[in-house]
């Protein structure tokens, strides 16, 4: 079964990224700042919390080894959280919003949900990218053996949303 989908897959791999391009420009297509909303989404979100759960409601959190900076700790956790939403929603509702296409002409619709999972994993990339300068501010220094294992999650996670 999973042979015949990878083989299917294989054959129409082609029509994958311009899928890709138009789904990522009609996800901005309404906006008035359009892409840059990429960047200014996940600064906003982190910031709000930020500001809500460390400064106003003053949350600390403490392990044996002292207390942790609640930004990093806040983004290890809400940052995948919100890229696997986005990808399940998104994913699911993407066979009904182009149900058009599927009616009409003979398309494998599997390519649906993956090009919707791309582009909300390269969309939620941004955050990850931001949370990785958070992270060199709060710790001072990234250790690059432990990032294969960051793709490595990152790589399991879009598998698991497909």
């Amino acid at each position: 079964m999973i042979a015949v989908w990878i083989n299917r897959l294989k054959k129409t791999y082609k029509l994958l990224p311009p899928l890709l391009s138009r789904d990522i420009k009609e996800r901005y297509a309404g906006s008035t700042i359009g892409v840059f909303w990429t960047i200014l989404q996940p600064v906003l979100f982190m910031l709000v919390f930020w500001l809500v759960f460390s400064k106003i409601i003053k949350i600390r959190v403490t392990f044996s080894t002292g207390e942790v900076p609640y930004l990093p700790f806040l983004l290890c956790g809400i940052l995948p959280w919100f890229a696997m939403q986005d990808g399940v929603i998104r994913g699911a509702s993407s066979i009904v919003e182009k149900g058009y296409i599927i009616k009409k002409v003979f398309y494998p619709s599997e390519l649906f949900p993956i090009s919707a999972v791309l582009s909300s994993v390269l969309h939620h990339g941004v955050g990850f990218l931001i949370f990785l300068i958070v992270f060199l501010v709060y710790k001072g220094d990234v250790f690059f053996m432990r990032l294969p294992a960051l793709l490595f999650l990152i790589l399991l996670q879009l598998t698991i949303t497909i």
